[in-house]
């Protein structure tokens, strides 16, 4: 990941987990530390009383990795990006469809057991509970403000999986969420979903 840019900031509070959470929350924004850059930061997140500074590492960097520990950063989660280009070729599989506002509460329920796997339920500070509701509230979140792709089998209107997509800019799409039902599981719907979400990126002039 890159160095820090002259324009970057160090630190971002983050408005929504802020919100949900009901005390700061932040991000530390450079990939890589030196000595001041933590400093800078630590003493930034005491004044802005941040309880929770995240830090998305380059672990290819020893110096980082030092100095996160001494700095009692504690390492929760393992994020990999990967990236797709030439987002055209992929047809719209059958049972593929837009969310619509009835579907959000059933897709609510499985966002709460469908997530167990991330950095809110393996981080012992944050309340399990309330980190299945935030993933509830995650998609409530999206089917306003970005787009929500479901699955549902031919003649049921019942979704049984969901991907959540949303432009970061004018070429670039992201997928925030991707679950499929226990009980759906295991019959390409996730696969189905992904490439969906792929096209509806070609579709919005996303690369």
């Amino acid at each position: 990941m890159p160095a820090l840019e002259k324009d970057l900031e160090l630190c971002s509070q983050l408005v929504w987990d802020t919100q949900y959470w009901g005390y700061p929350v932040a991000r530390l924004n450079p990939a890589k530390l030196s000595p001041p850059t933590l400093s800078a930061a630590i003493a930034w997140a005491q004044e802005a009383g941040v309880r929770c500074l995240y830090f998305l590492a380059d672990p290819s960097c020893a110096e980082t990795l030092k100095l996160a520990s001494d700095g009692a950063f504690r390492f929760v989660d393992m994020r990999i990006d990967l990236e797709k280009r030439d987002t055209f070729g992929y047809l719209n599989p059958a049972g593929i469809r837009e969310a619509v506002y009835d579907d959000v509460p059933r897709l609510a329920a499985i966002a709460r057991v469908a997530h167990t796997d991330s950095r809110f339920f393996k981080d012992t500070m944050f309340d399990r509970k309330k980190a299945a509701c935030l993933y509830a509230r995650w998609i409530e979140r999206d089917f306003h403000e970005n787009t929500i792709l479901v699955a549902a089998d031919q003649g049921v209107a019942t979704p049984t999986g969901y991907v959540t997509c949303q432009k970061e800019s004018d070429t670039i799409a992201r997928i925030g969420l991707l679950a499929v039902s226990v009980d759906a599981q295991g019959r390409g719907i996730g696969r189905d979903l992904v490439r969906t979400a792929i096209r509806w990126s070609a579709q919005n002039g996303c690369r």
